[in-house]
């Protein structure tokens, strides 16, 4: 499948960070803890509420790769022989079972 694995595994670590950081960016006890600290003057906490947006359209962004190269993946496995979809070297379904018990 090529590509589609690491892009796809990719797209899903962005997203997991980008949604554990949504969650930080709205906890109110802890920015207004932050702003009493040295880290306001570097980071601008007031403008938290736009960082957050900005945040939520990054991780839709990489939801709509996820989602995307998950759509190759399939395509890439449904076009494959089927000798190499399994790693048995036969399967016998109940239908074919019962056919050959006959």
């Amino acid at each position: 499948m090529s590509y589609g694995i690491s892009t796809t595994r990719g797209a899903a670590a962005a997203m997991s960070f980008c949604f554990s950081l949504l969650l930080v960016t709205m906890l109110r006890n802890t920015i207004t803890f932050l702003r009493g600290t040295f880290l306001n003057l570097y980071a601008p906490f007031d403008s938290i509420v736009s960082f957050h947006k900005v945040v939520a359209w990054t991780a839709l962004f990489f939801t709509a790769v996820h989602v995307v190269e998950y759509g190759f993946n399939f395509y890439h496995l449904a076009t494959q022989p089927t000798k190499y979809l399994c790693i048995f070297d036969t399967i016998v379904f109940r239908y074919e079972y019962e056919k050959l018990k006959q």
